[in-house]
């Protein structure tokens, strides 16, 4: 990834990487199963990106922020996307009239558990507390028995 010193060539490089790791959320979470498993496999996708590029995964997720700009749109758009279509395949009665402002909410959650992975340099650790990040995410939208 480009430095964000340079808004131009870092809002190109941050608009490849961003669109790959979005289309790679997006696959897990149009997958099979339950809305608790598409998010946690989403979750795992997520973590072995940040594993496999911490590099980028720091780009995306703290540099865009000093960049501004375009790139800062894009992680807009983007999260606007990855927001939708959660709320799209979370469709299980438990999921239902949840509020885009809880959706925003959750993502900011899995944000900063990346962002703290990644700055720490520990991005592994992402990988570790997915399973237990997935349920708490679940239980934050769910509506009923058991859930927050």
């Amino acid at each position: 990834m480009q430095s964000p010193d340079n808004p131009r060539c870092f809002a190109a490089a941050y608009e490849a990487k961003a669109q790959g790791l979005c289309e790679r959320l997006q696959a897990c979470l149009e997958e099979e199963g339950t809305c608790p498993e598409r998010i946690e496999a989403a979750l795992r996708e997520l973590s072995n990106f940040a594993t496999e590029d911490p590099l980028a995964t720091k780009a995306l997720f703290v540099e865009v922020h000093f960049a501004g700009g375009a790139a800062l749109a894009m992680r807009r758009e983007l999260m606007d996307r990855i927001a939708q279509t959660i709320e799209d395949v979370c469709d299980e009665p438990a999921f239902e009239g949840v509020s885009p402002l809880t959706t925003e909410f959750v993502i900011g959650v899995v944000e900063q558990a990346v962002v703290r992975t990644v700055t720490l340099e520990t991005p592994e650790k992402l990988r570790e507390i997915a399973p237990e990040l997935a349920t708490i995410l679940s239980r934050l939208w769910a509506r009923g028995p058991g859930s927050l």
